[in-house]
């Protein structure tokens, strides 16, 4: 029988080992995680910025093409200036001015049709959206990290460069394209900053109004307690319990 208890604990005491192994892997995992996909959503939003704009095949192919056009203009402008005083060359002139006319109806209606630095609504709310979304998101996940995972810096870490993100795109998109891109990212991360310290004073004063109100219905239940007639008292204590869970 002997045996058997001490096979039984050694096998116990095994399971015990293998089960706090399991759950302090888990735990770092947990505690890493946050980090490497904060690490992943920095390295996407801002990762293109490293790169140039177009290929050089694209760079040189468009400036064949500038040379190209710039010498059809001067053969064209001679063709016009020999067409002058022609019927094909008052015809044209008669249909170049209703382009023209028409062009420059477009061009208004175009720069009406702009929202901030796009050509239109659609393509700016299809860009605002998203990135409103991920805002709130980023905001809601911050409270609740402050609330619920207090120790947790990682996730506070993730979710201000999600938010120091979107922050970036919403410059980008109302026009605020002519400063350098050191000022870019000094703007987006300070504002993120800004916004995670708000979050933080807000949740610490929340708590702090919290805790003295809590502190003064004590207080109260205490007066109440003691005020209460000998009989009474046991009848007022199970309510104060109720009252104060």
């Amino acid at each position: 029988m002997k045996r058997i208890f001490k096979g039984r604990s050694r096998t116990t005491h095994q399971t015990q080992t293998i089960q706090e192994q399991t759950t302090r892997k888990a735990r770092v995992r947990n505690k890493l995680a946050p980090y490497l996909i904060a690490v992943i959503c920095l390295t996407s939003f801002y990762s293109f910025e490293f790169l140039p704009n177009f290929s050089d095949r694209y760079n040189s192919a468009l400036t064949e093409y500038n040379l190209a056009e710039k010498k059809n203009k001067a053969a064209l402008k001679i063709v016009k200036d020999n067409a002058k005083g022609t019927v094909a060359g008052d015809a044209y002139a008669a249909t170049y001015a209703v382009a023209l006319e028409k062009w420059n109806t477009f061009k208004m209606a175009k720069k009406d049709e702009r929202v901030f630095a796009f050509k239109s609504l659609q393509l700016f709310l299809g860009e605002f959206g998203p990135m409103f979304c991920f805002f709130v998101y980023a905001m809601f996940m911050l409270v609740r990290s402050f609330k619920f995972d207090k120790e947790n810096i990682a996730l506070k870490i993730l979710h201000g460069l999600i938010i120091s993100g979107t922050i970036f795109y919403f410059l980008w998109m109302f026009e605020m394209s002519d400063f350098p891109r050191i000022i870019y990212y000094l703007m987006t991360l300070i504002s993120a900053t800004i916004v995670v310290w708000m979050v933080w004073l807000v949740k610490r004063f929340t708590e702090s109004k919290v805790s003295k109100l809590e502190q003064q219905r004590k207080e109260i239940a205490k007066f109440v307690y003691l005020h209460t007639k000998p009989e009474a008292r046991e009848k007022m204590l199970d309510l104060l319990e109720k009252n104060l869970k």
